[in-house]
């Protein structure tokens, strides 16, 4: 006969097993007694109308029928949000922003280093090695 108990019972019903005042079912599914008989927690069920402090909302929670009733239950999925591109809807989840590119606005890479110029020499190399480092990461256009 299987002595361990699982893991949500309570720790004077441990006890209570490992002393062996009570034992578990062969099949581990229910609490004997030392006569062999079912032991069943005083107090019996409560309701959800029982809990003195319970509210509306958490009393149909507890009595939900399913997901989606405890879901209206407390309001959930009851949005008027509306997917679109405007500035009144929301972005869908899988929405991926474009490259920019002339008028449009969307994602920049980050331009590549260009070495500081150290004199006129090399102002004019470094300006034009900065002006085709930004066309490459799509800051300018080409």
């Amino acid at each position: 006969m299987a002595t361990t108990p699982r893991p949500q019972t309570s720790a004077l019903v441990s006890e209570l097993l490992a002393i062996g005042v009570l034992r578990i079912s062969a099949d581990g599914t229910t609490i004997l007694k030392p006569d062999g008989s079912a032991f069943t927690p005083a107090g019996g069920d409560v309701t959800s109308a029982q809990i003195t402090d319970s509210t509306a909302v958490g009393r149909a929670v507890l009595t939900a029928a399913s997901q989606a009733a405890a879901r209206t239950a407390i309001g959930a999925g009851t949005s008027s949000l509306v997917l679109g591109t405007t500035a009144g809807t929301a972005k869908a989840g899988d929405y991926a922003p474009p490259n920019a590119a002339g008028a449009t606005r969307g994602l920049v890479l980050q331009a590549a280093a260009v070495v500081d110029a150290t004199d006129e020499a090399t102002a004019v190399a470094q300006l034009n090695a900065l002006l085709a480092s930004l066309r490459t990461a799509g800051s300018l256009t080409p």
